[in-house]
């Protein structure tokens, strides 16, 4: 009998062989002098690790695996305290207080608690109807800002434990939100492709932006910057980072990468740098993870290294700005000495 050319299943083949070879060329590159040395890796074996934060002026690294929230001493060789959410969902952000005397954790069910630093004990809990898929403390530690389903970002005094305001900018979900500096603006991207720039205290929609149009186009991650009056976005499925001018309202920069995935990124101390943890999608499933470093006022990519074999969901710098921890799917987190990388460039 004579084989059936199937053209459909021969190019989604095609396209998970050269998805394995790009990774593959990647992880060549990548042991070239400019991948930064890895100073560690931990396997937590609970799942993926979904979100990380260095404790500020600390020695103490949260790390969000699965529906677990894991805090590890800064060398990672013992665990400090662990907490599972069990049905809750995972933990979609962690994050210090300003003088870490709390760590924050928001999980997708809608589930959000703070612990002691000190004891360990719970703090606080709250939850929200419909879920929370990001989150971000203003820089003064007053407020929460949690986004949620329906484009509802819901904001939370943690100083008097009490629900301050609800915005609704969308339908869509609020996949990440930022808070600018001053506690005046908050930025926000959702899953249908909108960067929304919202007044605090007005509670009012400022300027809305898209990374492409009329296409899936996903926002992953927002921050404020790398300039003052700059705001900049990911998209999730295009291998894609763009900054716009807040004032203007124009596009001022893109950066590209051969990843398909953008999950998230950080942008460094002195903000000339923005880095982004990436995957390789495959027909199936993600087939490879890496890190890309880009110049935020050129756009041009400084360095791009493998790490975490089905992709790279989340990333933190230490508190003295000269380690990168990297989230991997594979339920490893990786230390890097980032800090060698940055000052070739420099």
């Amino acid at each position: 009998m004579k084989p059936i050319y199937d053209a459909a299943s021969s190019n989604r083949a095609k396209g998970c062989f050269m998805s394995v070879c790009l990774f593959a060329l990647l992880h060549l590159v990548g042991c070239s002098a400019n991948q930064p040395p890895q100073l560690n890796q931990l396997d937590l074996k609970n799942g993926p690790v979904y979100c990380l934060a260095y404790q500020p002026n600390g020695n103490q690294l949260a790390v969000g695996v699965g529906s677990q929230l894991i805090v590890l001493e800064k060398n990672q060789e013992s665990r400090l305290f662990e907490y599972d959410a069990l049905d809750h969902g995972r933990v979609i952000r962690c994050v210090y207080t300003k003088h870490s005397e709390m760590l924050l954790s928001a999980f997708e069910a809608g589930h959000v608690k703070g612990f002691d630093t000190k004891t360990w004990k719970e703090a606080f809990a709250f939850d929200i109807p419909g879920g929370v898929y990001s989150m971000d403390l203003s820089a003064d530690g007053e407020v929460l800002a949690l986004g949620c389903g329906g484009g509802k970002i819901v904001l939370w005094s943690l100083e008097k434990r009490v629900q301050k305001a609800t915005i609704r900018v969308s339908e869509a979900v609020l996949q990440s939100i930022r808070f600018d500096s001053q506690k005046k603006l908050l930025v926000t991207g959702g899953t249908d492709g909108r960067v929304s720039v919202v007044d605090v205290e007005r509670q009012t929609l400022v300027k809305e932006f898209r990374v492409k149009k009329n296409e899936d186009a996903s926002i992953s991650c927002v921050e404020f910057g790398p300039q003052d009056d700059e705001i900049v976005a990911s998209c999730l499925n295009h291998g894609l980072v763009v900054v716009w001018n807040l004032t203007t309202g124009r596009e001022k920069l893109r950066m590209t990468t051969e990843f398909t995935n953008v999950h998230s990124f950080v942008l460094t101390q002195d903000r000339k740098a923005l880095v982004a943890a990436c995957s390789q999608k495959g027909r199936e499933k993600y087939v490879g993870g890496g890190v890309v470093v880009w110049n935020t006022k050129t756009g041009k990519e400084i360095v791009a290294f493998p790490c975490h074999l089905s992709g790279v969901l989340g990333l933190a710098f230490s508190s003295d700005w000269k380690q990168l921890a990297t989230a991997g799917r594979d339920s490893k987190v990786s230390i890097w000495d980032i800090h060698k990388v940055m000052a070739k460039e420099n």
